[in-house]
């Protein structure tokens, strides 16, 4: 599709973390399958729920010793990833980290990451900051499952297709989606894995 008007600023880094450490990630994912739940939609008013007509996925929040590595690695990429959110009012506040199994049919309708609205600061701080770190067997077992971001006049969008060991990051205001992921046999190994991360000011 052709663009036009602006996109919001976003950073993609190949190779992010290593063939050993990704592997063990999706290892670790992989061998954890009893332990992932449907995903939820967070709401302003602080309660989930499971709505799959809109998100449609699986997920762990215990990423094991994994997820401290991540969360380091993370904080050392922040002057790298300044540009994206601009000034803060205040320094960020937390991190959280989950882990998303996307199988077949999976999907997330197109929607925003940051909190809005009454009591929103009152919760854990704004997300400022939005990160996606691909995960996958290789060859590659399913297709779809882009993640798409439209522009600021809602005439274009852009894609990025889920490549293992990727991550992309961009501001938790941006307009975004993961379009529906296919997986023929439907095995919960070949799925479309991604650990989502937020950064709170």
């Amino acid at each position: 599709m052709q663009t036009a008007g602006r996109f919001a600023p976003r950073q993609s880094i190949p190779g992010w973390l290593g063939e050993q450490k990704s592997g063990e990630i999706l290892a670790y994912a992989i061998a954890n399958q009893a332990r992932f739940a449907p995903s939820t939609i967070e709401r302003n008013d602080g309660t989930s729920t499971v709505d799959r007509s809109l998100r449609d996925s699986q997920k762990l929040l215990d990423l094991g010793g994994h997820g401290e590595f991540i969360a380091d690695r993370i904080i050392d990429l922040m002057p790298r990833l300044g540009p994206l959110i601009g000034p803060l009012d205040r320094p960020i506040q937390g991190l959280t980290l989950e882990l998303v199994a996307h199988g077949d049919g999976a999907h997330f309708k197109r929607h925003e990451d940051t909190y809005t609205g009454a009591g929103a600061d009152q919760r854990r701080g704004r997300r400022r900051l939005s990160l996606v770190y691909y995960l996958n067997q290789r060859p590659k077992r399913f297709s779809g499952g882009v993640l798409r971001f439209y522009n600021d006049d809602d005439t274009a969008w852009q894609d990025v297709i889920p490549d293992h060991d990727l991550l992309v990051c961009f501001p938790a205001w941006t307009s975004h989606s993961v379009e529906p992921v296919q997986v023929p046999g439907g095995a919960f190994a070949h799925s479309r894995f991604a650990i989502n991360g937020w950064l709170y000011d």
